[in-house]
């Protein structure tokens, strides 16, 4: 039997959704007999996302897009999960039954506390600063760099003052003097852009990939939500996920 949980903050989904930025009715997930699964945005204010493997992609309201129990989406800016959690433990909606009586679905205890280790979320903050102190370092040394160009253009200056010296007694002189100066100045200028432009467009296309990789995998490995620029021991302080409520440890601490 085909069924649709719909998610949201009012929606039907196995766990609660409390973000402002979803809506009450956010998107559907519709499965049918087979298990195949199909995502629909519910003209959401905010959009539904799905993880492409390179970054999330808004989908196009009321059209199905077709998902795994490993898809990870996200409602709004903030919220990530993977499917297979709006299938954990959802028994549908109450249904009717052949006689029109109403069926409630069996009484269930709550789910316990689920444990995690995040010491790989220590890992992730890790690299990505570090990876950050070495791109503003070598940014800082594109900008010196750039700087060089003035240097390049004085010794220029320098070097036509000397020439000119030595062809003092000549119009011809002078005037090769000016020319191999402008010339020399170009060259140099000309080449130290050129490979400055090229390392900062590589700086550029990194430091994208470095904020990127921070953003899909820096979040709570239960929920997807995520932890971009909280520090990793303040997670690790409050010892739960504050939505899931997961609790949190390290390997080195668990008993």
């Amino acid at each position: 039997m085909n069924r649709q949980i719909i998610i949201g903050k009012e929606g039907n989904q196995p766990f609660a959704i409390c973000d402002p930025k979803v809506s009450r009715r956010h998107a559907f997930l519709n499965v049918d007999d087979n298990g195949n699964m199909q995502l629909v945005d519910n003209q959401s204010t905010n959009g539904t996302f799905i993880y492409s493997g390179s970054g999330f992609v808004r989908l196009y309201a009321n059209q199905p897009y077709r998902v795994s129990a490993d898809s990870m989406i996200q409602l709004g800016p903030d919220t990530r999960f993977h499917v297979r959690r709006l299938l954990s433990g959802h028994n549908g909606a109450t249904r009717e039954s052949g006689g029109g009586n109403t069926v409630s679905p069996p009484r269930q205890d709550p789910p316990k506390v689920k444990k995690i280790d995040v010491s790989g979320l220590r890992a992730v903050s890790d690299n990505y600063n570090t990876k950050k102190m070495e791109l503003e370092s070598k940014t800082g040394m594109i900008n010196g760099l750039r700087s060089c160009t003035i240097l390049v253009s004085m010794l220029a200056a320098g070097a036509s003052g000397i020439i000119s010296n030595k062809f003092n007694d000549s119009d011809n002189g002078q005037m090769i003097s000016i020319a191999l100066t402008v010339g020399i100045a170009a060259l140099l200028i000309g080449v130290l852009l050129t490979v400055v432009n090229r390392y900062n467009r590589k700086l550029i296309q990194m430091r994208n990939d470095n904020e990127h990789d921070y953003a899909v995998r820096y979040c709570c490995p239960e929920c997807g939500l995520s932890f971009r620029g909280k520090i990793y021991e303040n997670i690790l302080s409050e010892r739960k996920c504050p939505r899931c409520k997961s609790e949190y440890y390290e390997k080195s601490d668990k008993d």
